[in-house]
């Protein structure tokens, strides 16, 4: 009888064991995993940007660059397969490398149209927006294990066994949460391009002296002084010539008559 009891104190410490490692490792793969996927840390090797590098040292970049070169450099350094007009419109923007991963992350949840250059959402008939699916894909990965945490190890409203087993499950089901909520969140980030990857700063610079140019010059008004100046500078020549003309006209007006 000591024997079967003995077995069972150690079962259920080995489930407390278990429970208290996974309300410690779970913060832990939560925050790895939302660093990971929203910061797009990925290490990029020297030999998988060399064709895309290539390609950007040319003297027009990716503009003159075809489809198929630009589909070959982009699936060696990132391993998707994308058009060479989406390429190219990210690789116009002034972080290049991190629309491409957010292009890779959102995958078929948003779609690029080369007419309009912009991306759209590519669900059929979507009952939420994006960035509604992202929040809720959020706290269907945080609710359950602080649930979990509060009621069943905190207030012992639940069987360490069972606790154990459900924080095991949750520290199973939250990378996946995390995965598909961050999927969604690069997708809803893609519909808003033109704000969170801008155009860099060069090309907005060389865009304004044309605006400037277009718009007309506004027209100043002479001042008293202004006048004054003008007056001082004028030609003493054309004063002569002008009190000359003013003599000669009285003469001819008396020859005539």
């Amino acid at each position: 009888m000591s024997t079967i009891t003995t077995i069972l104190d150690m079962i259920l410490r080995s489930h407390f064991a278990i429970g208290v490692l996974s309300v410690v490792t779970a913060p832990i793969v939560f925050g790895v995993t939302l660093t990971k996927f929203r910061n797009g840390n990925l290490r990029l090797s020297q030999g998988r940007t060399k064709r895309l590098y290539d390609i950007m040292n040319r003297k027009n970049g990716g503009r003159s660059a075809s489809s198929g070169a630009l589909q070959i450099a982009v699936k060696d350094m990132l391993g998707i397969e994308l058009p060479g007009d989406t390429i190219r419109f990210a690789l116009e923007r002034d972080s290049p490398l991190t629309l491409l991963r957010n292009i890779q992350q959102a995958g078929a949840h948003v779609k690029f149209h080369p007419r309009e250059r912009c991306f759209k959402d590519a669900r059929t008939k979507p009952r939420l927006s994006l960035q509604q699916l992202f929040q809720i894909l959020m706290l269907f990965a945080v609710a359950p294990y602080v649930a979990l945490v509060f009621v069943g190890v905190v207030f012992k409203f639940i069987e360490p066994i069972m606790v154990a087993t459900l924080l095991s499950l949750d520290l199973i089901a939250m990378p996946v949460l995390l995965n598909a909520a961050l999927r969604a969140d690069a997708a809803s980030r893609l519909l808003k391009t033109d704000t969170v990857y801008p155009l860099p700063l060069s090309e907005v610079d060389q865009q304004s002296p044309i605006q400037s140019e277009a718009s007309p010059k506004p027209r100043k008004r002479r001042t008293k002084a202004g006048a004054s100046e003008g007056a001082a500078g004028v030609d003493p020549s054309r004063v002569v010539n002008s009190a000359a003309s003013a003599a000669v006209l009285p003469a001819l007006a008396t020859d005539t008559v």
